[in-house]
């Protein structure tokens, strides 16, 4: 079950508090402020409090993670999105591994996040076309000054390497080009993308699909 779910304790204590701020306080501005996973290339500690902690991911799960929360949270009300943090040691132990840097050497969180802002900084969302926990989520994109401009993301809204197939409607839009997120310096990679009666055939990962489309 990955974070996306609905019942796990992620997305469900902003959503209760989104309901809440709407019954009882309209108008009050929503942050969220730390989140963020730990990972460490240092085995866990044997001894002492640190030893209790289960938090470690790995690179790659952390920059899905935290492309898809920062998704995840463009679909809800709130307004402003903060992780923690940008560099760390690699220490394994709570909010000590969280870093997009590791001794101030991107991790392949850094690089993610970074395609993410190059990618959506112009566009908005506009719509959530699907939303299937355990399946498949896709999110459609606007450009703020363009609206024939659009990005659609696809991805598994899953935490164990979950890899399969989806079609995609692009409604009226013609695919431009389609880049998996990237975990490594440089172009992100690209991705052939079928496309047959106005749908293009995705292969859905835990690494966000970004879908340029031009109406």
């Amino acid at each position: 079950m990955a974070f996306e779910d609905t019942s796990v304790n992620f997305v469900k204590p902003v959503t209760d508090l989104i309901a809440w701020r709407d019954q009882n306080a309209r108008g009050k501005e929503i942050w969220i402020t730390e989140f963020g996973w730990d990972a460490s290339t240092k085995p866990n500690l044997t001894t002492g409090d640190g030893a209790k902690w289960k938090g470690n991911v790995s690179d790659e799960k952390q920059a899905q993670y935290l492309v898809r929360s920062y998704l995840v949270f463009s679909a809800l009300a709130v307004d402003r999105a903060y992780m923690y943090f940008f560099n760390d040691q690699d220490e394994p132990s709570f909010h000590a591994a969280s870093g997009l840097t590791r001794n101030f050497q991107p991790k392949p969180s850094f690089h993610a996040v970074a395609h993410l802002y190059r990618s959506l900084g112009d566009y908005r969302l506009s719509r959530v076309a699907a939303s299937k926990p355990g399946e498949l989520f896709v999110y459609e994109y606007v450009h703020g000054t363009d609206p024939k401009k659009k990005v659609l993301v696809v991805w598994s809204p899953t935490g164990a390497d979950r890899k399969a197939t989806a079609e995609v409607p692009l409604g009226k839009g013609k695919l431009l080009r389609a880049e998996r997120m990237p975990l490594a310096e440089g172009d992100a990679p690209a991705v052939q993308v079928p496309v047959r009666a106005g749908a293009a055939s995705v292969g859905v990962e835990e690494s966000p699909l970004y879908l340029w489309l031009q109406e």
